[in-house]
């Protein structure tokens, strides 16, 4: 019995010492298998934009559009671009950006990419634009968004690539530069001013072309994205101030342009080339006034004795000049509010 015993005890004592060196090549096992988790350092890229509410096509933005980029990731950036564009919609161009001086979806603006060297991890910069971030002059009106792509085409490695774009809304109007009179007359006169500017669209669609409170009708085939050619109505008093500027809906869409409507003088079959000093000459033109007034006639820096005066003809005496031609106007407190004819004084 005893015998058995012994037995007995030293085959649990054999158990023991195997589980224990077991436990002990588990725990090595582990301990060798067992990694700590990689921590990679990435940067990450974010841009936030701030630009004007309104621009006109063809317009410089410049230094009105701010741009911010901030490297919230663990590693420094290196080497990348951020292109300033202009679109209609909030969407990811997935595509690399080209400059082009005419408007299409997601184009640069010219001027509007950016080199940055580097940007230290945690940093924060304020972008300097260099560049006139010009909108294409051939933009139709509308609302638009202007868009800023940091890392486009996501050459730098990231720990996100889903935070490089930002947005802000703008909305883009025709833009008047200048209003011009013609003078020309041929069987009747032609009351006509041409406008030009930016933005106006390839045709004239719902908008309207307005003087003051006068609506003006574009020519046949007068309307162009950066041009109209327009008559005024008959009856609009001239050598007076307007405002021309486009509406739609019932809104006003472009700037407001100041222009002088002159008073017309006729040359030709109205009023002769040429004639000698003291005849008489009759002076035709259009809304010259129902009477004088202030209003003086010269023949270049001398005024003409005037005998009668109304809307469409001036009675006068060609003043004592040296024979030469002179610039034939009206003029009002010391204003020219007329066109410009040029007249012939001749020797008796």
């Amino acid at each position: 019995m005893k015998h058995h015993t012994n037995r007995y005890l030293l085959a649990l004592l054999c158990l023991f010492i195997g589980l224990s060196l077991f436990a002990t090549a588990s725990g090595q096992i582990k301990r060798q298998t067992v990694r700590k988790p990689l921590k990679l350092k990435l940067p990450d890229l974010t841009v936030s934009v701030t630009c004007p509410k309104t621009a006109y096509a063809g317009q410089d933005l410049r230094k009105s559009i701010k741009v911010k980029i901030s490297n919230i990731g663990t590693a420094e950036a290196k080497n990348f671009a951020v292109d300033i564009f202009i679109a209609k919609d909030k969407l990811d161009p997935k595509q690399p950006l080209a400059f082009s001086p005419k408007f299409k979806p997601y184009v640069l603006l010219q001027g509007g990419q950016e080199h940055i060297r580097n940007l230290a991890a945690g940093a924060t910069t304020w972008v300097t634009l260099r560049g006139l971030n010009k909108i294409p002059a051939d933009t139709p009106s509308g609302k638009y968004v202007i868009g800023v792509f940091v890392d486009n085409p996501r050459l730098v490695r990231e720990m996100l690539d889903n935070n490089n774009l930002d947005w802000g809304n703008i909305l883009i109007s025709p833009h008047i530069s200048n209003v011009a009179q013609s003078f020309s007359f041929q069987i009747a006169p032609i009351r006509e001013i041409d406008i030009s500017g930016n933005g106006f669209g390839f045709f004239q669609g719902n908008r309207i072309l307005k003087m003051g409170s006068y609506t003006l009708s574009p020519l046949s085939g007068g309307w162009h994205i950066n041009e109209i050619w327009c008559s005024y109505p008959g009856g609009v008093p001239h050598g007076e101030h307007y405002s021309v500027y486009i509406m739609n809906g019932g809104n006003i869409i472009s700037n407001q342009f100041d222009f002088f409507l002159k008073m017309i003088i006729f040359q030709g079959e109205f009023i002769p080339f040429d004639g000698p000093a003291g005849a008489s000459l009759s002076v035709g033109g259009m809304m010259m006034g129902s009477s004088q007034g202030q209003k003086k006639l010269m023949f270049g820096s001398t005024e003409a004795q005037v005998q009668s005066w109304n809307n469409s003809v001036i009675q006068c005496t060609i003043p004592s000049l040296p024979p030469g031609t002179y610039n034939v106007y009206i003029k009002k407190n010391g204003v020219t509010i007329s066109g410009v004819v040029h007249f012939t004084i001749t020797s008796n």
